[in-house]
């Protein structure tokens, strides 16, 4: 019997390569997109307590000034990130469909080749009844043989 081989056993190891990639790709786009939310969200913090230390008593003109340039520098910057933010969120989008068709791809060849190994075995299966088979006729027939000499 001949041993099972998969004509496309590389091109399902390259699928199997370039899924990975792709998934290493989301996840590096993902902890980006952490890492942007948690910068927003620390200059958000900061420009409230700004915003607070704004409405206390006693500050002067100069710091209240001061405060008013940093929360609308604040602000800005806070659009930049959200903008940031959105293009990471195309670029995830992106980046998903990316990998789900490449595991698409990848898990039709798997397919493939679990169809292909099913084929292999009944066609084992049916090469080990056919010797089976001639071998109980060749064994029967060396004592019918070995009967009609005797």
């Amino acid at each position: 019997m001949k041993k099972f081989s998969f004509r496309l056993e590389s091109v399902l190891r390259y699928r199997e390569t370039q899924t990975r990639q792709r998934e290493a790709e989301l996840q590096q786009l993902l902890a980006r997109r952490v890492r942007l939310v948690a910068f927003l969200n620390d200059v958000r913090a900061q420009r409230a307590e700004a915003q607070k230390t704004g409405r206390t008593d006693g500050v002067s003109g100069g710091v209240l000034q001061l405060l008013h340039d940093y929360i609308e520098a604040s602000r800005r910057q806070e659009q930049l990130v959200l903008g940031q933010i959105a293009g990471v969120d195309r670029e995830i989008e992106a980046s998903r469909k990316r990998h789900q068709k490449a595991r698409s791809d990848e898990k039709l060849l798997e397919t493939l080749r679990s169809k292909a190994l099913e084929s292999w075995r009944l066609e084992s299966l049916r090469e080990g009844e056919i010797l089976a088979g001639e071998s109980y006729l060749a064994g029967l027939y060396r004592r019918e043989s070995g009967e009609s000499e005797g």
